[in-house]
């Protein structure tokens, strides 16, 4: 796309045809720089959700898989969206991989 501003016709008129085609760039170079992810979560997809619970909060919507660990493709937690999403926050912030690190550290 042009600089800021600058969207031709085509742009504007195929925003989110534009949008969904760099997801799907972006999803295929996370494959190509994880394979062991690709492996884990195809394999993954053979588990049925169906009577299953979260394993944190005992919700039965919503329901994913999660790995703690690609080397372990069969290893599998299930959870919902929500707990999902809190284990991920959690890693980042413990990791340090925050983005408010950046603009709020401390010297």
């Amino acid at each position: 796309m042009r600089a800021r501003g600058k969207m031709s016709r085509y742009e504007k008129m195929n925003k989110a045809r534009l949008k969904l085609y760099d997801e799907r760039e972006k999803a295929v170079q996370r494959a190509r720089d994880n394979p062991k992810a690709v492996k884990a979560n195809t394999l993954a997809l053979s588990i049925s959700l169906e009577n299953k619970k979260c394993i944190t909060c005992g919700s039965t919507k919503s329901l994913v898989r999660h790995h703690e660990d690609y080397d372990k493709p069969l290893q599998i937690d299930i959870v919902c969206r929500s707990c999902h999403a809190n284990i991920h926050h959690k890693k980042r912030m413990l990791s340090g991989d925050n983005p408010l690190n950046n603009k709020l550290s401390v010297k």
